[in-house]
């Protein structure tokens, strides 16, 4: 071997690499170095989480031909490598980042994987910026203004929570760049379909700032909401640097603007609340050939339906190009859908691609079976209700349960466990209980506020008939730096488009059978919010809701509710039952069951989740068989039983979290481990010393002093965990319980007689605790 096949990655990139790109044009700017391209993604633990480096992905080098305008990925690879050993990796970020070309080099010879034909071939060198994007050109065919449109930069007013610059994450960049290719390609009706908390609105922006900087005369520029908190949030924040070229259609056409924004409600389709017609139809004031784009959010809700009356609006503006936005677009339906007047989504984003990513936050589901549920409800013959009413159907089940009867006693076993679930979590931490209707939702918060005993607003409302105090409470729930309301409890309103990032919770007590429906409330607790540590969610569901999970549709797209019909109530009221409202108090209600369940992307199968007994105990045994040893021997080793943990928190398990799960600080987690594997009896810590005392033998070889400091050291680890024998953390010795015998300094070198007698004794003691 010659001393240049020595030459590590790093070498080559600089030696080799490098000058070859400044030499070819490549400009330092356009050349982004080891730069990630996901957060990584997200173990939970505690209140917040651990990001998984090794899930964090970073190419060597992204080559961009202007700003936010990627063309080709490089890896490099060590000299003693072939060229083609980082072709795999190479070619598995261009297709994340959608490039069209991937390299991969040694510094000796370079190769080339062209998307564009499919050919993999050797290359004497990186071709220039122009080369690349002539031979991208070929397939794009953009003309001279076409290019400019295209190459516009992106708007950089915008700004994150914690005040800095916000650049577009990879996919976001890549949905703006796939919606601008269709625009120039002529393509008329363009349809993105990216999942709930991915930032669509911030895509959307962008997408209106390149068109409307890039084109003179200015485009005139639609956003077309059916809720006002989304075209508020859309208006106030993503668009705000649009300025003063913005407006609010709302009783009367104005024709002086460039940047819109409409309810179809306010644009005189129909009111919100679909209860009567508007007299007159305020579109139809406009030109018909007024906008240019109509960018359409949450376009799965009707508006592409034929036969919904919202669709009259993107009839009358046809001329327009129509973009359309979703995270649960539909593919099933017979009549019009999404994809029959879209077509097929330009770019897609998905919950799971999320997760993996660490852009969204993972959940746990918690299932909790109560026993009326299962058995339904038998009234006696003759049985009349609190206020008189015959108990006229034979069988009561939990579908009816808080829509024709209200049970007293289940209310408040459901309100129970909700409240002690935030007091054991976090009494502030923010939570949406979804309930069967509004008069469900307002018993709900009468029995959480009883139970929370604090601020008059800790639980509130939220419900369509709550008008101007709803849509205060909404904004408040959603503001990170609001502390109250607490507790959002809605039936539907909450479902769509609400951007409430530091929902940690979200409880479950309704039927639902739509699979878009479904998607959408468990898109509430998607976003991540770091500044608040808030980094996971979880979701307790009391009627079964979640079994969804487990259709083929989950990560795919779903159906969407009926579309609204003229006349008729639609959007978030409550279906009136035909018989009167019903109320008994109930005997006691119990839980029977609970179930656990964690989302695995890369579970075997495409099951997408799976028990955590079941995904713990897996990687458990995965893991014995990479060290070759059992669990007991790799956790009575304090240097294998460090990096065990450091592999488990790689698969996204961490110790704080299977203590919490399992409801159980008072076992090692050595002990739970174990269970989860092998169903094994759980010991508590205190036993395992006890049992070590009762031994004798190890104790009584050491002197007096020694035994003392020992027996502090058992109890300590008895009453906090295994962590406190980890021999790096010899500061435990510093604490309180230890001063009577004189500190860290004084066990070590005087009763221990040394740093490595005290190592030897402890690491003795921590079998000794693993073997009893």
């Amino acid at each position: 071997m010659t001393l240049s096949d020595k030459e590590s990655e790093a070498d080559v990139r600089y030696r080799y690499i490098d000058p070859m790109l400044r030499q070819v044009g490549w400009a330092d700017e356009r050349i982004l170095l080891e730069r990630p391209i996901n957060n990584g993604q997200i173990a939970p633990e505690g209140r917040g989480g651990k990001r998984i480096d090794s899930s964090i992905k970073k190419p060597d080098y992204v080559l961009e031909y202007a700003p936010n305008v990627k063309i080709a990925v490089i890896e490099a690879k060590s000299r003693f490598k072939l060229p083609e050993d980082g072709m795999q990796q190479a070619k598995e970020y261009a297709s994340l980042l959608n490039v069209s070309f991937a390299y991969s080099s040694n510094g000796k010879g370079i190769k080339e994987f062209d998307f564009l034909t499919g050919i993999q071939r050797s290359v004497d060198k990186i071709p220039s910026p122009e080369e690349l994007w002539q031979r991208l050109n070929k397939s794009l065919k953009f003309d001279s203004e076409k290019t400019k449109q295209y190459l516009t930069p992106l708007n950089k007013d915008s700004e994150t929570p914690d005040g800095k610059i916000k650049e577009p994450r990879y996919y976001q960049e890549n949905a703006i760049n796939e919606v601008m290719k269709a625009i120039l390609a002529g393509k008329k009706n363009i349809l993105l379909s990216l999942a709930t908390g991915t930032g669509k609105t911030f895509i959307a922006f962008q997408v209106a700032w390149k068109l409307w900087k890039s084109n003179s005369p200015k485009p005139k520029i639609l956003f077309l909401t059916d809720r006002l908190a989304l075209q508020k949030q859309a208006h106030d924040k993503d668009f705000k640097p649009f300025d003063n070229a913005r407006h609010k259609i709302q009783s009367k056409a104005n024709t002086s603007y460039d940047m819109y924004f409409a309810l179809y409600q306010a644009l005189g389709v129909d009111k919100e609340d679909g209860t009567t017609m508007l007299e007159s139809e305020l579109y139809k004031q406009y030109p018909i050939d007024f906008f240019d784009y109509v960018i359409v959010d949450e376009c799965h809700r009707g508006v592409s339906n034929a036969e919904s009356s919202w669709r009259k609006i993107l009839d009358y503006f046809g001329s327009a190009v129509h973009i359309g936005m979703t995270a649960t677009p539909q593919r099933k339906s017979t009549i019009d859908d999404t994809f029959r007047y879209f077509g097929e989504p330009v770019y897609e984003y998905s919950l799971k691609q999320g997760i993996e990513d660490g852009f969204l936050a993972p959940f746990i589901v918690d299932r909790r079976l109560l026993d009326i549920d299962v058995s339904g409800y038998v009234p006696k013959q003759g049985d009349v209700d609190n206020n008189g009413n015959p108990l006229d159907k034979p069988l009561y089940t939990v579908n009816d349960f808080d829509r024709l009867l209200t049970i007293k006693s289940r209310q408040e076993q459901v309100a129970k466990y909700i409240f002690s679930h935030l007091q054991s979590t976090g009494k502030y931490d923010k939570t949406i209980v979804f309930c069967q209707g509004s008069r469900h939702a307002s018993q709900m918060v009468e029995l959480l506020n009883n139970l929370a005993k604090d601020d008059p607003n800790y639980c509130v409302r939220i419900v369509a008939d709550e008008g101007e105090v709803g849509k205060k409470f909404l904004d408040e729930f959603s503001n990170p730096k609001e502390k109250f309301p607490v507790v959002a409890v809605t039936s539907r309103l909450m479902s769509t488009g609400i951007d409430a990032p530091t929902c940690r919770n979200i409880i479950i007590d309704r039927i639902i059978n739509s699979m878009t429906e479904f998607k959408q409330i468990i898109g509430r607790g998607t976003r991540v919010y770091e500044l608040d540590d808030k980094l996971w969610f979880t979701i307790i569901d009391f009627r079964g809701a979640t079994e969804l999970f487990d259709d083929p549709e989950w990560d795919g797209p779903g159906l969407p509710p009926l579309p609204p019909v003229k006349g008729q109530p639609h959007g978030n009221q409550d279906p009136r039952p035909e018989r009167p409202w019903l109320e008994i108090d109930g005997d006691k209600v119990q839980v029977i069951g609970r179930y656990v369940r964690i989302y695995d992307p890369v579970a075997e199968n495409g099951q997408r989740l799976i028990s955590f007994e079941q995904f713990t105990g897996n990687t458990v045994k995965r893991l014995e068989s990479d060290f070759g040893m059992e669990l007991k021997q790799i956790w009575s080793d304090m240097e294998n039983r460090k990096h065990f943990v450091l592999e488990l928190e790689k698969r996204g398990i961490t110790i704080t979290h299977v203590q919490q799960i399992m409801e159980n600080h008072e076992a090692d987690v050595f002990d739970i481990l174990l269970n989860l594997t092998y169903r094994t009896p759980i010991k508590t810590r205190r036993q395992r010393v006890e049992r070590v005392r009762n031994k004798k033998s190890f104790l009584e070889k050491n002197p007096q002093k020694a035994r003392e400091v020992l027996e502090v050291l058992m109890e300590h680890y008895a009453e906090v965990g295994y962590q406190e024998l980890d021999l790096d953390n010899t500061h435990v010795l510093r604490l309180d319980k230890f001063k009577r015998f004189g500190g860290d300094y004084a066990i070590i070198n005087e009763i221990f007689i040394g740093i490595d007698n005290y190592t030897k004794t402890v690491n003795e003691l921590v079998h000794q605790i693993y073997e009893a």
